[in-house]
């Protein structure tokens, strides 16, 4: 009788024991869930983040006196990668007084003669500084109604913006 009670109490401890394994398994794998669906979540908020950030417009302003305009949608350490690449036009015209006045448009490098892709890579040793385009630019109201196609181009030559000063000394 002692065989079967120590029988009965050895199954019962297995028992016990598989119950409790069976426990921390369950613990372990929604442990795993949770931290999987943190992960995802991680993941669609980087995403969607990125996704946001290239709308923004940027002006990158070279050595060279250029500006380009467009999207920046790649940095590297030695590199900025633009999309979508604007940069002005200044041609002069005469006004009915004979006097040559600016216009100023943008222009798309695709539209250059060699016709290029809408893509540009910069070297960043020739880039000056990269300003974001505020919501209140007029260059980038100009850039988003040339992207929809209203063929808007010009700039009023008063309410141009100006070029950028060089600084050649770099402490001032």
């Amino acid at each position: 009788m002692s065989e079967q009670m120590h029988s009965s109490n050895s199954v019962s401890a297995q028992g016990s024991n598989f119950s409790h394994s069976k426990k921390k398994g369950l613990a372990f794998l929604i442990i795993g869930i949770i931290v999987l669906l943190a992960v995802a979540s991680f993941l669609v908020v980087t995403i969607l983040s990125s996704t946001e950030t290239a709308e923004n417009w940027q002006a990158v302003s070279l050595t060279n006196g250029r500006t380009y305009f467009g999207q920046i949608v790649k940095e590297s350490s030695d590199k900025i990668v633009l999309e979508d690449v604007y940069y002005f036009q200044v041609n002069q015209v005469q006004n009915q007084e004979g006097q040559a006045q600016p216009q100023i448009s943008l222009q798309n490098i695709q539209n250059e003669m060699h016709g290029p892709t809408n893509k540009m890579e910069i070297n960043k040793e020739h880039v000056l500084f990269v300003e974001e385009l505020s919501d209140n630019s007029q260059v980038l109201t100009a850039l988003r109604q040339q992207q929809a196609g209203t063929g808007f181009q010009q700039m009023p030559s008063q309410q141009a913006p100006q070029a950028p000063q060089q600084n050649t000394n770099p402490q001032q």
